[in-house]
């Protein structure tokens, strides 16, 4: 691959240049900011270092130097720092070595050598390093080959053994190919279908990367990808329903969901959500999210905007989301027309006018308000305030 494009841009950020300043230490570059410029697209705002000295020390003295805040994991020999002003963060790893007791589990990581903890990592296009400070073809570090994978564009497992041992790797590795135009490697790919039909959902680990893949872009061909492999939980309809989603809540006056939640629900089937490890509300907006289509169906059958308003009122937003996106246009004229609507008169009205407190009250609100959305009652407050008395005595 073309070893410029990468020096460029790594000359081109200058918190590159602002780390190497503020530290002696030996430094090497893993991960996306290798990656990706490699494959001709910008890198992310992360920066993933590899030391060879102890990361909680590095990542404090660099969070001092930059401005961020730093926090450790000893446990896996990692820390980071956060430069919230710039948007960016740092993602301190010293070289280690990881053992899974079992598959899916958090790893026992322990000091190795830089080579040794390249060869442990998943992909061979993420096991390339450059030693920051140095340029040319003699700072890039890459024994696993993942050069040549770089220029033919393909996604090949270190080692046959990976999604074995970490089965959100199958997550990642699909992500990667569907945003950036990767392909599988045979024997990787007969790995990938060998796991596919076992993946959990309930494993944290595999929630976790595919909240990462419905968040960004591309993630509706990277859930066809899955459901291609023969993961059993994807559902068929999320290659066309995630635009109409990013179009439902643009609308005006539309509700705050959170679109990755309910491409949860485009995407994968209610019963793979129910158990799995993705948080409760977003399970719940996602399951809300399916039923949208039978709420579509039903909306469709009313007429009068007082029974659309009467329907819409208790729905959950995100269910409310799913309708528009199976086509119930209603649902944004409420947004926009009827929910918002306000009477020109209150309980506050009735009980100066005589009425007794009660639930009488409540319904002759509401009739006022199915009245004024069908335009059998003018916007005027002796018109209403009569509507509601006349109901109140009936």
């Amino acid at each position: 691959p073309e070893l410029s494009r990468l020096f460029n841009a790594l000359a081109a950020d200058p918190l590159v240049a602002d780390v190497l300043a503020a530290t002696d230490q030996p430094l090497i570059l893993v991960g996306g900011a290798v990656r990706d410029p490699l494959l001709g697209y910008p890198a992310g705002p992360d920066l993933d270092l590899v030391t060879l000295t102890d990361p909680a020390a590095l990542a404090l003295r660099l969070a001092d130097a930059l401005g961020g805040a730093a926090a450790s994991h000893p446990r896996f020999l990692s820390a980071e720092v956060d430069l919230p002003e710039r948007g960016r963060r740092l993602d301190l790893v010293a070289a280690r070595r990881e053992f899974y007791e079992a598959p899916g589990e958090l790893p026992e990581v322990t000091l190795a050598s830089i080579e040794e903890d390249l060869r442990r990592r998943d992909f061979t296009v993420n096991a390339i390093a450059v030693r920051l400070g140095e340029t040319g073809p003699a700072a890039v570090m890459d024994p696993c080959n993942g050069l040549p994978d770089i220029d033919a564009r393909v996604l090949r497992l270190t080692r046959l053994d990976a999604f074995t041992e970490d089965p959100s790797r199958l997550v990642r590795g699909v992500r990667y190919a569907s945003r950036l135009g990767l392909s599988f490697e045979t024997e990787t790919e007969i790995a990938a279908r060998a796991m596919a039909p076992s993946l959990d959902l309930s494993s944290a680990r595999v929630a976790d990367e595919l909240q990462r893949m419905v968040e960004t872009e591309g993630s509706p061909g990277g859930l066809s990808l899955l459901g291609g492999l023969g993961v059993p939980w994807v559902r068929g309809t999320a290659e066309d329903t995630f635009e109409r989603i990013d179009r439902a809540l643009a609308r005006e006056s539309a509700p705050e969901v959170s679109a990755w939640a309910l491409r949860l629900g485009a995407g994968i089937q209610g019963a793979a959500l129910t158990g799995s490890a993705f948080p409760g509300w977003a399970v719940s907006d996602a399951l809300a999210f399916q039923k949208g289509d039978a709420l579509a169906a039903e909306l469709s059958t009313l007429k009068r905007p007082s029974e659309i308003d009467a329907r819409l009122a208790h729905v959950p937003p995100a269910q409310a989301v799913g309708a528009l996106t199976s086509g119930a246009e209603s649902v944004a004229t409420w947004w926009r027309d009827w929910q918002p609507l306000r009477l020109a008169i209150d309980g506050g009205d009735l009980l100066a006018a005589g009425a007794t407190a009660g639930p009488k009250i409540g319904r002759a609100l509401r009739r006022v308000r199915a009245h004024r959305l069908d335009g059998l009652v003018p916007n005027n407050r002796d018109s209403q305030l009569a509507l509601a008395i006349a109901e109140i005595g009936r």
